[in-house]
């Protein structure tokens, strides 16, 4: 008896399954290696992010401090690029802060989020 080969269905479900995994590493290399998309706005973007991660930093963490809704970025007005950064006291040890910065820039519909956090600690007085 003939052994029946695999159907379209059960390929599609493979690949689909096999993708799923992997398209945040396409994407993730898609950033810096393909020149095909404009990826000067996701290398501004990182840059941006990073900058508003030092100056958050840079700030004295004591008590709680508000947090601050998305604004714009000077220098990023054409893409559109907003910053945001948010302090949460951590849930489970005392003196430490989560720090969380982001980054948002595109189209409402098609608008791209890159995110930092840290944890940090500070000795009080």
């Amino acid at each position: 008896m003939k052994e029946q080969g695999r159907t379209t269905f059960e390929w599609l479900l493979y690949i689909g399954i096999l993708t799923f995994f992997l398209w945040p590493f396409v994407q993730l290399w898609s950033i810096q290696a393909i020149p095909a998309w404009d990826s000067d706005e996701h290398q501004r973007a990182a840059v941006a992010l990073g900058n508003l991660m030092a100056e958050a930093l840079a700030r004295p963490v004591t008590g709680a401090l508000p947090n601050q809704p998305f604004t714009p970025i000077p220098g990023g007005e054409s893409m559109s690029l907003e910053g945001s950064v948010e302090y949460q006291p951590h849930l489970e040890s005392a003196g430490m802060t989560l720090v969380r910065a982001q980054v948002r820039w595109g189209l409402p519909i098609f608008r791209k989020y890159l995110t930092l956090e840290t944890l940090v600690g500070r000795s009080r007085p």
